[in-house]
């Protein structure tokens, strides 16, 4: 995602050396949103970075389904984790592989410490 995001900065300021600019959007859709609104001269340069772009935000899509397909199938104790606000699957599935059987642990308030979240 960094490298990704670096590559998104990078045209934006090769477009802007020529004085044009780009429109705002995430870096899910730079790509399909900005590739037609980069000057001509530029294009040849521009369209290979916009394709390994694309290529970065495909494989980062379809690595996000498959930790919601394990979660879901293998891990079903996460869907509680997930109600928490900004708790995603991947945050949920670590936390459930790293706690493993919670009946080890005699009180809830030990997991913290487990985690080293205490002082």
């Amino acid at each position: 995602m960094k490298q990704r995001t670096a590559l998104v900065c990078f045209i934006r300021s090769e477009v802007r050396v020529l004085g044009h600019s780009l429109p705002s959007c995430g870096t899910k859709v730079f790509a399909k949103k900005c590739r037609a609104l980069i000057p001509e001269s530029l294009q040849t340069a521009l369209n290979p970075i916009f394709d390994t772009i694309q290529n970065m935000t495909d494989g980062i899509n379809q690595f996000d389904e498959s930790i919601v397909k394990i979660y879901k199938g293998d891990f079903p104790q996460t869907e509680i984790l997930r109600q928490v606000h900004r708790v995603g699957p991947l945050i949920a599935l670590a936390f459930v592989a790293t706690i493993g059987d919670p009946e080890r642990f005699l009180k809830s308030r030990i997991i913290g410490a487990y985690l080293g979240l205490v002082p």
